[in-house]
Order: structure tokens, then C-alpha cells, then sequence
């Protein structure tokens, strides 16, 4: 028997669960770690106009996850994982999002794609493979 998985998400439910993480505290120290990080590439935007990906910036957060733990647990406050990731990599444009929404003066800091539009749905069938 075949199993089949939905491989895109529905991006109204992506929308729905990055708002109900960045509500709680763990998601909020973790976008100030971002507006930390995004910091001195907006800066140069402004000044060269040279882009920065959100992706870079969030793989810098993962990089550093160890050190953004500490400091949330110093305030006394645990990043728990959402669904399963620290940094949930469907939350990236939804962060941009907030990011510029928050810093208007690095407006085009990012390259901004539409987020939340319906897609096709697409499954995947998973055939098992039997040893003989």
C-alpha cells in the first residue's frame, strides 16, 4: 500500500502558525535575534544597496541557536521547538515580512516574493521497497 504526503503546506496555515509563534515569548527573543543579525546588513543597505537573502540571516540564528538559548534562559525564558524545528524555515518570508514592517528605512532590503497565495496541491507517493 502506498502512503502519500502533502509536500506544500497550505500558506494561509503558515501564515496562521507564525503569528501564533511569534505570540509567545520564545518566538519573540528569537526575532529580536534576528532584528540583532539583520541590523548591520540593513545598515548597509541603506548606505550601498547591496540585498541581503532573509535565508542567510536565518541560518546565521541557527548558527548562533546555542548562544539565543542561553540568553532566552537567562530571562528566564525556554525556546521550545515549533512543530518540530527551532527555526522553522517556512516562517523565512514571514519574518522578512515583520522585519520591514518594523524598519521601513530598509524597505528593499530583501527580495520580497507573494507568501500566502493558494497552490496546487502536490502529493508525493511513497512506494515501499520490499528486500527480497
Amino acid at each position: 500500500m502506498a502512503i502519500q504526503y502533502d509536500l506544500f503546506a497550505d500558506g494561509k496555515a503558515i501564515a496562521q502558525d507564525f503569528d501564533a509563534w511569534k505570540a509567545t515569548a520564545g518566538g519573540r527573543h528569537v526575532l529580536k535575534a534576528v532584528y540583532a543579525t539583520v541590523a548591520p546588513y540593513g545598515n548597509r543597505f541603506r548606505s550601498t544597496g547591496r540585498r541581503v537573502s532573509i535565508k542567510l540571516v536565518w541560518e546565521l540564528c541557527r548558527d548562533r541557536i546555542a548562544y539565543i538559548r542561553w540568553r532566552a534562559k537567562r530571562q528566564g525564558i525556554e525556546l521550545k521547538e515549533w512543530k518540530g524545528y527551532s527555526l522553522n524555515n517556512v516562517f523565512t518570508a514571514y519574518v522578512a515580512r515583520h522585519v520591514l514592517a518594523h524598519r521601513p528605512e530598509w524597505e528593499g532590503a530583501f527580495e520580497l516574493r507573494a507568501v500566502g497565495r493558494d497552490k496546487p496541491k502536490r502529493k508525493a507517493v511513497v512506494i515501499p521497497i520490499t528486500e527480497k
